[in-house]
């Protein structure tokens, strides 16, 4: 229901704020800033929208480095894919260069430290 309502609400808005845009043509600033406010609206239920599908998932996070510049792998048991979510270290993390993973952990090295979303 709060889905729904929200979607309905982000419409309602959307339409106010492109009908606003046949009523005048002198009130381009109101269309213009009501048009921003409208995709901000559409990409904040969007984001909300990938975070609860992430949950559906079974991803996690997890943070993995390499120590000295050496190769390390950071075992997290059985998993599908992973991914880069935020660098944590000056040493560029590059997949398949400075880490990557097999289907029960990350490796990384040269320096590489990050979080990485694994999907379970």
């Amino acid at each position: 229901d709060n889905d729904r309502d929200r979607d309905q609400w982000v419409d309602h808005q959307v339409d106010n704020a492109v009908g606003n845009r046949h009523k005048s043509h002198h009130d381009d600033a109101a269309v213009a800033v009501g048009a921003v406010l409208a995709a901000g609206i559409i990409a904040a239920v969007a984001s909300d929208h990938n975070d609860h599908d992430r949950h559906q998932t079974h991803q996690d996070l997890v943070t993995c480095e390499s120590k000295g510049g050496d190769h390390h792998y950071c075992s997290v048991g059985y998993f599908h894919k992973a991914e880069l979510k935020r660098q944590l270290s000056r040493s560029q993390c590059s997949y398949n260069r400075t880490w990557g993973y097999d289907s029960h952990g990350i490796w990384v090295s040269q320096g590489c430290r990050a979080e990485f979303w694994i999907d379970r």
